[in-house]
């Protein structure tokens, strides 16, 4: 299973950070796993981004997930998705391998 993106956000909830990862769901929605505080959900609102055909503007997408997650705008839990266990894991898998750089939220 392919991972959009996965980043530490630098911010203090544990002694590695924050490190989360997402994917960007075919309906355009995110999911993602943050590993530090065990959090994992689906943004209700879809990240659009208008470089269509072109890989994903990492920046763009980090921006987007990180306003959604600061505003509660999202779903606890990825249960509605048929794949959910094995996103979790794939999501889960991708966010422990960030190293403890900090970009910065």
């Amino acid at each position: 299973m392919s991972i959009s993106a996965a980043w530490n956000t630098g911010r203090g909830y544990s002694r590695t950070g924050q490190r989360i990862a997402v994917k960007v769901l075919s309906d355009g929605r995110v999911a993602f796993y943050d590993i530090d505080r065990m959090i994992d959900g689906v943004t209700l609102n879809q990240f659009v981004d208008p470089v269509l055909g072109e890989a994903i503007d990492q920046k763009r997408l980090r921006e987007f997930l990180m306003t959604e997650y600061d505003h509660c705008r999202y779903q606890c839990g990825l249960y509605d998705l048929d794949d959910h266990l094995e996103l979790r894991q794939a999501l889960c898998v991708a966010a422990k391998a960030v190293l403890h750089q900090s970009l910065g939220f």
